[in-house]
């Protein structure tokens, strides 16, 4: 009986009821064999430290500031652009200077002084990792964390990808066409928005990504698991730490209590590495000051001196306080795990952003180590709790790898998504979209070359196996299937995918706009006019939305509202000249001549390259009965521009005019090679031959 309880007592994990079977045992043989009460204690809850709470109140400070931001922009519709480090990869793309770029330049620079102040006192992400930490372990939970040499190397893998490809890509781009692509971008100021939550994920996402790359990755990888393994600006605040003169440095009161690695929130082995380097050298210390601040001897404190890079041992560290390393198959698992899961959920149907999509990587490629050690080893555990004992599954251990095998064929599907969806940009990219769509005689077995058919054709197949295999239409897709369905000359299917993306993201801007495109080449033009304009409502920026809105508003010969429209334009950018272009051949088409001159003078005087300007003064110059500044304004239409066919038609009317009938066959002639399908030519030409040559 007695051996039942102590064995059941053994393999119990409740702290209760081993408490309960102890007093039992206890109870029962203290008179014969006076064994003395042990009863198993969980965690004890450390309290918080002096630097603990004055960095809790640096941190409640920082989420104060985000929502008064947050809220600034709701308000008054514009505000500081985001404070964020991603921004700067707008920075390093297009060479806008903003706030985030600022930020974390100043970042850099603090943490070579300083080392990773900013990391652990002004880090949101890191304060929810902190307050994961702290409701563990009042539920009596104390992560383990996870020690992985390749994992680690993953911040500084996403680092590289997102601050120095787009530099590295751009100058590629600059290689191959230096004309127009710089080697360093053009430096401008960008330090307002009014669209501040453009480059970030909905709300929904927001949460979840907070909730996985702040809550949930702590109980599995431990304190820091995010900054640790998923973090691309921790990639960059390790690096630079290391050359920080400023560190935590041990005095000769040390009495090695081990006080300072229990409190660390950052499982820096501080004990070791004191008594080892005299120094803290892990780049993973975020500078809290809690080591200090709990060090029973005041042995610890800031200090400048050598640095991590110079630093060499005085002492071997204990062998027996290193943790075991893990075995290079583990390691080998965890980082392909995390290269698979990150390639299957990243951009999957266009919502799961980079950083949730690093959090859940990390965090499923720890499950598969899991999944993997239950099928290979005899014994496993979780967090204290055992899932696979003497080589048999446990029911923990049944529902764990039940939970890993739904894991890995969820993300398997995800990657066949993904796989086909990359796939088919790939082909939509070699297709090279471009105006030819919009031509009205464009036909699709006349017009496209065969490889470029036959880029559309596996574009449209690939993009169909994701709308035939996704879980969740995505707009990205519907709007591609959008131009390639144009590509080959099925409008309908072309109407019915912009429909289908609009309808996805019904407040688009850009959905908005690629419908409005589709209805005005279909000659669907109030339909096509109203979308344009719900386009720009949502955003007023897009300024190729309000260039074809006025060419809608032309299309449909709604003269004056087209006028106003390019006028309008022009009070937000006078510095325009396609707009003035515009606006000066629609007054000369409503008979303002003086409107028409103003629009087109300037036209030319902000493109002197303009062809079509100057086709447009000529024909003002013929409405003024100006011919000969007339057929001068046409031969520089024709000089920039030889294949303008409307300049070679109207500089033989002038010739006409002017009774000049040789030189006006002979332009109408080559009007004609540029455009042997135009009625008005033709008549016009035969007209021509008809006339007597005078001598």
């Amino acid at each position: 009986m007695l051996s039942t309880i102590v064995l059941s007592a053994s393999r119990h994990r409740n702290v209760a009821a081993r408490f309960f079977v102890a007093v039992i045992l206890n109870n029962t043989m203290s008179k014969r064999t006076k064994i003395p009460l042990k009863v198993a204690q969980p965690p004890a809850i450390r309290p918080i430290t002096r630097a603990g709470k004055w960095r809790m109140i640096s941190l409640i400070t920082v989420h104060v500031l985000m929502l008064l931001h947050i809220a600034y922009w709701l308000k008054f519709g514009s505000t500081i652009t985001p404070v964020e480090p991603s921004e700067s990869m707008e920075t390093l793309k297009t060479g806008a200077i903003n706030a985030g770029f600022i930020f974390f330049a100043l970042a850099i620079l603090l943490t070579l002084i300083f080392g990773r102040f900013v990391c652990g006192w002004a880090c949101h992400f890191l304060a929810y990792q902190d307050l994961c930490g702290w409701m563990l372990k009042r539920m009596r939970i104390q992560p383990k964390p996870l020690r992985s040499r390749l994992l680690m190397l993953v911040p500084l893998g996403m680092a590289l990808y997102m601050f120095a490809w787009p530099v590295v890509y751009r100058w590629y781009a600059a290689f191959q066409d230096p004309t127009n692509v710089a080697f360093v971008p053009q430096w401008s100021s960008a330090f307002t928005t009014e669209h501040f939550w453009e480059t970030f994920p909905g709300w929904v996402f927001a949460i979840l990504t907070f909730t996985v790359s702040g809550f949930s990755i702590v109980y599995f990888l431990g304190n820091k698991g995010f900054c640790t393994y998923a973090c691309p600006y921790g990639g960059v605040f390790a690096i630079v730490e290391k050359a920080s003169p400023l560190r935590v440095r041990v005095n000769e009161s040390c009495v090695q209590s081990g006080e300072c690695t229990k409190s660390c929130g950052s499982n820096v082995r501080v004990a070791e590495e004191v008594l080892a380097y005299g120094m803290v050298v892990d780049p993973g210390c975020m500078k809290c000051a809690d080591c200090i601040t709990s060090c029973p001897t005041s042995a610890l404190s800031f200090g400048f001196g050598k640095t991590a890079v110079l630093a060499t041992p005085d002492k071997p560290e204990p062998q027996e306080s290193k943790p075991k390393p893990l075995p290079l198959i583990e390691e080998l698992i965890l980082a392909g795990g995390f290269a698979f899961f990150l390639y299957s959920w990243w951009g999957l149907y266009d919502h799961f952003p980079f950083l949730m999509s690093a959090g859940i990587s990390a965090i499923f490629a720890f499950v598969l180590l899991t999944f993997v050690r239950l099928i290979r080893n005899r014994d496993v555990e979780f967090q204290n709790v055992t899932l696979k004992a003497d080589g048999k599954l446990r029911s923990s251990g049944q529902f764990a790898m039940g939970a890993a095998g739904l894991l890995l064929v969820a993300t398997s599907h995800n990657a066949y998504i993904q796989t086909q969806n990359y796939l088919g940009d790939h082909y939509y990219d070699a297709t090279g979209i471009g105006e030819i769509l919009w031509e009205e005689d464009f036909e699709p077995e006349r017009d496209l070359a065969p490889v470029i058919a036959g880029n559309r054709d596996l574009a449209i197949k690939h993009y169909d196996n994701v709308k035939r295999w996704a879980i969740v239409d995505a707009a990205k897709v519907n709007n591609k299937l959008t131009w390639l369905n144009l590509l080959r000359g099925d409008e309908d299917a072309a109407e019915e995918s912009a429909r289908k993306a609009l309808a996805i993201e019904p407040k688009s801007a850009l959905m908005h706009h690629n419908l409005a495109r589709v209805l005005k080449k279909r000659k669907a033009y109030s339909e096509a006019i109203d979308e344009f304009r719900k386009a720009l409502d949502l955003d007023h920026s897009i300024h190729e939305a309000e260039k074809d809105l006025g060419l809608t508003l032309l299309a449909a010969r709604r003269l004056p509202e087209a006028l106003e429209h390019f006028e309008h334009m022009l009070e937000h950018a006078e510095t325009n000249p396609q707009a003035h272009y515009h606006a000066g051949a629609i007054a000369l088409e409503l008979g303002d001549l003086n409107r028409a001159d103003s629009h087109l003078t300037t036209a030319i005087e902000q493109d002197p390259k303009l062809a079509d300007a100057y086709e447009q003064m000529g024909l003002l110059m013929m409405n003024r009965q100006q011919t000969e500044e007339a057929i001068e304004q046409f031969k520089k239409a024709i000089e920039l521009d030889p294949t303008l066919a409307k300049a070679q038609y109207n500089l033989a009317v002038a010739y006409f005019i002017r009774r000049d009938i040789p030189n006006a066959i002979q332009e109408a002639e080559k009007a004609m090679q540029l455009d042997p399908n135009d009625k008005q030519i033709q008549a016009f030409l035969k007209m021509l031959r008809q006339q007597p040559i005078q001598p």
